[in-house]
């Protein structure tokens, strides 16, 4: 399976099935898209609240993963007690995350070759 058909994949099978149910390469594409659609639509508020605090970290490992470090390291500090209180840290992961800061769709593209050892 090419990287693109992978990145489909993982995300219609986290819609689909539980969390759980995808291993460590599939969490990493479906909790960074994720945090783009709930943070383009709803803010990073909707995101933190179905995956915080569980998540958190493999979230900003995925982040990290992908060149992502400035993204990565506010997911780490984000202030869950002060979800949906416009916090102002909370604003500014949100704002990172919907500019894309660090990272790109070919980026998340080149890691999962990386991890998986494939080229395509």
């Amino acid at each position: 399976m090419n990287s693109d058909d992978f990145i489909n994949d993982a995300i219609d099978r986290g819609h689909r099935n539980d969390m759980v149910s995808l291993d460590a390469d599939q969490r990493m594409v479906f909790l960074i898209a994720e945090a783009e659609a709930d943070c383009d639509m709803n803010g990073i508020d909707s995101f933190l609240s179905r995956y915080a605090p569980d998540w958190t970290s493999e979230t900003a490992a995925a982040f990290d993963a992908v060149g992502a470090v400035e993204i990565a390291k506010e997911m780490r500090i984000a202030p869950t007690d002060a979800l949906f209180t416009g916090d102002g840290r909370l604003e500014r992961l949100n704002e990172l995350i919907t500019g894309r800061i660090g990272y790109s769709y070919e980026s998340i593209r080149q890691a999962l070759e990386r991890r998986r050892g494939t080229a395509g």
